[in-house]
């Protein structure tokens, strides 16, 4: 089990202030958020059965697809064409003309980042099922690489083969026998590579006689060690962990004992001092490893100090403040608004 001071959930505060703060070091267009398919490199080629027969390419207008979350939504799974923000990558088509598509991108890990590292990545696949033998089915393939070595770096590299049993797919009400799986979200181990370079890799393909089709969207997520805090302690917070896995575990973060849930999403009392919650993600088997996330609670200490009643003269000014202190950030909005100079 590896457990990394990460967190990469989406906590709902009920009632209260919400706040996020998050690494500011990113690679560029690493999240599609340019809304263009720079900084990545492309590819196109075959789908082998057990390997893939690809080639550097440039981008392909209908095979390398930038989408949006104006576009509307997949007309097989009827999900977003976006994971996460306002932009995700669309790779091949629902045609036969063509047999495989990836793209790749090479992630400077940050040598101050420490021995935990992790990158939070998004996906969803939509493929026929022929019911050939498994070495020929469409297939989809994440995989990372240390760009130094070539080797594969353990429990982040799995595959789908198309099939009508796979774990969290779909069998869509359009088209004959094609399986769709939703946005789900994975995690990349990166433990140890500080300094490196790995190599993130999505390859896509329809089957090997080429007559039936697969393609996949893909989304990475900027936020690496992304911490959220919210206030108001005494009320409740929703944790909610990315969605996908097999399983979850919601715990305390020192000894692991106590339990908090065992569902993707968790209400909780906000506690009274800041502390930290983790969630223990079991993927279905042979789609990776456990893996430990973080998410920390900070409760709102807010205080106010009011000000005394003040007597002025017709047509003079005078300051009133709010006297509102706290270790959150504030907003203010005064009412009525008639004869401020600054209502925020």
């Amino acid at each position: 089990m590896n457990r990394k001071n990460v967190l990469l959930f989406a906590l709902i505060f009920l009632g209260s202030y919400l706040t996020t703060e998050a690494q500011s070091y990113c690679e560029p267009n690493l999240d599609f958020e340019t809304g263009t398919t720079s900084y990545w490199n492309y590819w196109r080629g075959k789908n082998m059965g057990t390997s893939w027969a690809m080639l550097s390419c440039l981008p392909a207008p209908t095979l390398h697809t930038i989408t949006s979350g104006l576009s509307g939504t997949d007309p097989y799974g009827g999900f977003s064409l976006v994971g996460d923000g306002l932009y995700s990558l669309k790779l091949s088509k629902d045609t036969t003309n063509q047999n495989a598509d990836g793209a790749d991108y090479h992630v400077h890990v940050p040598t101050g980042a420490g021995t935990a590292y992790s990158l939070i990545y998004r996906y969803a696949i939509v493929f026929q099922n022929p019911g050939h033998s498994p070495s020929q089915q469409p297939r989809f393939e994440v995989s990372v690489t240390d760009s130094a070595t070539g080797g594969t770096i353990p429990c982040n590299s799995y595959t789908f083969v198309s099939s009508g049993s796979l774990p969290g797919f779909t069998l869509s009400s359009v088209g004959y026998q094609v399986w769709y799986k939703p946005w789900t979200a994975g995690s990349l181990n990166l433990t140890g590579m500080g300094g490196k370079t790995v190599i993130v890799k999505f390859l896509v393909g329809g089957c090997t006689p080429t007559g039936h089709w697969g393609y996949c969207y893909v989304d990475m997520n900027c936020g690496i060690f992304k911490i959220q805090t919210v206030g108001c302690s005494g009320g409740s917070a929703t944790l909610t962990a990315p969605p996908g896995y097999s399983s979850y575990t919601w715990t305390d973060s020192l000894s692991f004992t106590k339990s908090y849930g065992t569902t993707q999403t968790v209400t909780i009392t906000v506690p009274t001092v800041t502390t930290t919650y983790a969630v223990i993600l079991s993927p279905y088997y042979g789609y990776g490893c456990t893996d430990t996330l973080y998410a920390r609670l900070v409760p709102s200490n807010m205080i106010t100090h009011q000000a005394h009643d003040t007597a002025i003269c017709y047509g003079a000014t005078v300051k009133i403040w709010g006297g509102a202190t706290d270790i959150l950030p504030l907003t203010y909005s005064w009412t009525p608004t008639t004869g401020l100079s600054c209502t925020t």
